[in-house]
């Protein structure tokens, strides 16, 4: 009977409860350090959500407590810009101290933040409007990137939600990173095929492998 009992009990600590998950989540906005140190202590998990979807480390940057921020990443709490939760923290942080550190942990500097977000949107179901069929394939892409990074993708993307492009997914995966993020450098004459088929007039002049957008193709 007792063993049962600290079972029970230690299941209601561990797992978001109603019960629970009230008194650290809202230590959380208040940045109540010693109450999230003493949850934590007993077993709830760091990364746990509440019913909003939201974690500890989220509550902390939107209310701007900067010390537990401190406290939960030394704590081990996940953080990356390259995911959409560590963008959603970043976005909603109210001070600009907080983003200094989350750009610190993340080793990213202002700048590189859009194209981080651009890049980590690749491949991603979330406000899709539109698939690319790739041998065999589906890739999810999203309409407003594609035609502001590429304007003149505007006339093929009207009326349709689905373009079917002849390659091998890799190549055609990293075409589209560089086209969301700018951030990895393609070889013209390995992408080639592709960058036609999505009505692209590359510089044949350009013989290095591509490092930018503007650089490399013209609209």
């Amino acid at each position: 009977m007792d063993n049962n009992n600290n079972n029970n009990n230690e299941s209601t600590t561990t797992a978001p409860t109603k019960e629970n998950q009230h008194a650290i989540f809202y230590a959380a906005k208040k940045g109540e350090i010693s109450v999230v140190e003493t949850y934590l202590k007993s077993g709830f998990p760091i990364e746990a959500k509440d019913w909003y979807n939201n974690t500890l480390l989220y509550y902390a940057c939107l209310c701007g407590r900067r010390a537990l921020v401190d406290f939960l990443l030394d704590q081990g709490a996940a953080f990356s810009m390259s995911s959409v939760e560590g963008l959603k923290i970043y976005k909603n942080c109210c001070t600009q101290d907080i983003r200094t550190r989350l750009r610190k942990k993340s080793n990213l500097a202002e700048e590189n933040i859009k194209s981080t977000w651009f890049e980590s949107a690749v491949d991603n179901p979330f406000l899709s409007d539109l698939v690319f069929s790739v041998d065999g394939h589906s890739l999810p892409a999203h309409k407003a990137i594609l035609s502001s990074q590429c304007p003149h993708l505007i006339e093929m993307l009207q009326d349709t939600d689905t373009i079917d492009i002849q390659s091998n997914r890799i190549s055609f995966e990293s075409v589209l990173k560089f086209i969301y993020g700018a951030q990895q450098d393609i070889k013209l004459e390995e992408v080639l095929p592709i960058l036609q088929q999505l009505n692209f007039s590359p510089d044949t002049q350009q013989q290095n492998p591509i490092k930018g957008y503007n650089s490399v193709i013209k609209c």
